[in-house]
């Protein structure tokens, strides 16, 4: 063809123009996205969104570029704020809110971590995330009674950890 694509109805020379420019497109994305797999996908994506707005292409090979930069480029913004929320979320204070005692912030973290996951998951959604057991069995994929079940377990747990006279 005149603008350098292979016909629209023939695998093969899609095939062969992708194993063409994936190299070249692959150390392109890689600029931008920090993780190879990103890439990779950025890469797939670019060659659908080429694939798709090839019509509109003068020149097929700079808008091939085009679409896997815009790929890459919206990769890397996912992933920078996925870290971020993953950062968010790996700070102490929110699960634990922050106490002005230290003695006591740092007793309860230590008893909390004590707890079997199931049970310290369902008392920091309860008590932290003010759901209901229903809806932390929909978080859990657990039943009502379950999530109630190992609330109550948690509880007596942490009872016979705090000393006598520290309780409520």
């Amino acid at each position: 063809m005149s603008d350098g694509l292979p016909n629209v109805n023939d695998s093969a020379p899609w095939s062969a123009w992708y194993d063409e420019h994936a190299g070249a497109l692959l150390l392109y994305a890689r600029q931008v996205c920090r993780r190879r797999v990103d890439a990779e996908d950025a890469l797939q994506e670019g060659f659908l969104g080429f694939w798709r707005g090839k019509a509109n292409a003068q020149d097929p090979r700079a808008y091939l570029f085009r679409c896997v930069r815009n790929a890459a480029l919206s990769r890397a913004r996912h992933e920078r704020g996925r870290r971020r929320r993953e950062a968010a979320v790996a700070r102490p204070d929110v699960f634990y809110p922050a106490s002005t005692d230290d003695d006591l912030d740092g007793m309860l973290r230590a008893r909390l971590d004590q707890l079997p996951v199931e049970q310290r998951e369902v008392v920091v959604l309860k008590v932290w995330g003010g759901l209901t057991f229903r809806q932390i069995g929909e978080v859990m994929a657990a039943s009502l009674h379950t999530t109630a079940s190992r609330y109550r377990y948690a509880l007596k747990a942490l009872r016979r950890q705090i000393p006598e006279g520290c309780r409520p």
